[in-house]
């Protein structure tokens, strides 16, 4: 791995190494798989196949493997998408996540899996059974997303909303925020709710959306370095609905004079903010 020889023989040898039964040779051989590029298509389908397996260390960490293809990883979703229902509950909970990842990691290349996905919104699917709350949130929070990057379909709008009315501030309302920039068809709806966030005190805070294939609260202790929030998300979604959100702009400028705060845990808005207000009173 640290020598980056990224071959079938190598790659099996690896995947062999993380389902080892010693500890120590189990974490070095993943370790290795992290080390390995992401340029050899070639080794999808076996990271694939892989990440369906038994054995629950090296099926997650081929599935990790698998969503740094990008775009690539798309014809691995439909496999994700059976491994969830197949594998879940409490044990398979970073599995869950890491297939979701690979999905979410598709984008609009795995859009032949848009409606499996949003059947996933479903609060009685199997996927959340035996979650703990906090697990279950978050597991939804990475549907969500994987929705927001290839593009949600009509039917998952009312999930949208719900989680926009009633989640608590988290991952979970970010993610949904994320969501709701996808469905400019229905911005005369999102618009008072985005906005209602944007008046909340305390949305500002950093919100790490990035490694939701990891168990962690990804709120404050590590940001990562490319933190959101939910008042950069909801600037963000209202850029996404145009015209319509025109009625924010008197808010998106009291936005834009607020203090700027200690970075990483305060992401900067302020500009974002600026900057649809003066796009949005320029508009007819």
């Amino acid at each position: 791995g640290v020598l980056r020889i990224e071959n079938g023989a190598v790659t099996r040898a690896l995947l062999d190494g993380v389902g080892d039964p010693e500890p120590r040779v189990a974490a070095a051989a993943a370790a290795a798989l992290k080390c390995l590029p992401a340029t050899n298509v070639s080794l999808v389908e076996l990271l694939t196949d892989s990440a369906a397996g038994a054995n629950e260390k090296t099926a997650q960490e081929s599935a990790l493997a698998l969503a740094r293809f990008g775009r690539d990883s798309a014809p691995a979703a439909v496999t994700m998408l059976a491994d969830v229902r197949r594998f879940h509950g409490e044990q398979h909970f970073e599995r869950t996540l890491a297939c979701l990842a690979v999905v979410r990691a598709g984008g609009i290349a795995a859009s032949n899996v848009n409606a499996e996905l949003t059947a996933l919104l479903d609060e009685r699917a199997v996927i959340y059974s035996g979650l703990q709350a906090h697990r279950a949130k978050q597991v939804r929070a990475a549907v969500l997303l994987a929705l927001a990057e290839m593009g949600p379909p009509s039917n998952a709008f009312p999930a949208v909303l719900d989680e926009l009315a009633n989640a608590t501030p988290s991952p979970l309302l970010a993610a949904a925020v994320r969501a709701a920039g996808r469905f400019p068809g229905h911005a005369d709806e999102l618009t008072p709710r985005l906005c209602d966030l944007l008046q909340r005190p305390g949305l500002n805070t950093a919100v790490d959306l990035d490694n939701l294939d990891t168990a962690g609260d990804h709120t404050l202790i590590d940001p990562g370095p490319n933190a959101t929030s939910i008042y950069l998300e909801s600037v963000r979604a209202l850029r996404r609905l145009g015209p319509a959100a025109k009625p924010a702009a008197p808010l998106l400028r009291e936005r834009a004079k607020d203090p700027l705060l200690p970075l990483p845990f305060f992401p900067r808005y302020q500009n974002e903010a600026r900057e649809l207000a003066d796009a949005l009173a320029k508009m007819p």
